[in-house]
């Protein structure tokens, strides 16, 4: 998609009143589509108080439930460590920075909660894809116990805040799972796009 039509609609959303969101598919472009947006808002490459975003809370039957959500506090201290991808590689290092933040989230009815925990800078600004980034949050936390036995490790990392991080992205831009497990009175996405399952008052076009 070219960048005028990406701008288009970051100044569409910005008319439009709350209880809105841009629908997109892509990740790629919905990671552009964020930045975009964190760039005009707040000229900062790091997580800031007020940003939207949003919570994915993984159950144990495998069930996501996201939620929306409003940053309300932000360490300005962060914590960096150098974790190896691969033990016997030297070479395969990468450097994570863990930042503490505070939000408030809303579920479908705008009943209010609060969590707090560390996030990955590198993995909510994309540096670092997901999958990347598990592997090497399981490699921290063992190269941290390797002095401990299999019924304590399986206990500690149950409830080890470097490993069990918030699982956030910005909130701007989302695909269609989370769209659709709420009502949105304003729904900003791409022509041609097949609308009929959304649920929203009005839907424009970008």
């Amino acid at each position: 998609m070219d960048s005028k039509r990406i701008k288009n609609a970051v100044k569409l959303y910005n008319k439009l009143p709350q209880s809105k969101i841009i629908l997109c598919d892509n990740n790629d472009l919905r990671f552009e589509i964020n930045n975009i947006f964190r760039q005009l808002y707040f000229k900062s490459n790091n997580i800031q108080i007020s940003e939207i975003v949003i919570h994915r809370n993984k159950k144990y039957n495998n069930s996501v439930i996201s939620k929306i959500g409003v940053v309300v506090e932000v360490s300005s201290n962060t914590i960096q460590r150098e974790v190896k991808l691969n033990f016997d590689d030297p070479l395969s290092t990468y450097k994570l920075t863990w930042r503490w933040v505070k939000v408030i989230l809303f579920d479908c009815e705008n009943n209010l909660s609060i969590i707090e925990g560390y996030i990955i800078d590198e993995l909510i600004n994309n540096y670092l894809s997901n999958s990347l980034i598990k592997k090497l949050l399981a490699n921290d936390f063992q190269q941290r116990h390797l002095d401990y036995n299999t019924d304590q490790y399986n206990e500690l990392i149950v409830h080890d805040k470097f490993y069990n991080i918030l699982d956030l992205n910005y909130g701007y831009c989302s695909n269609i799972d989370f769209i659709l497990e709420r009502k949105w009175k304003n729904i900003v996405l791409p022509i041609n796009y097949d609308c009929s399952i959304l649920s929203a008052v009005n839907i424009h076009d970008f």
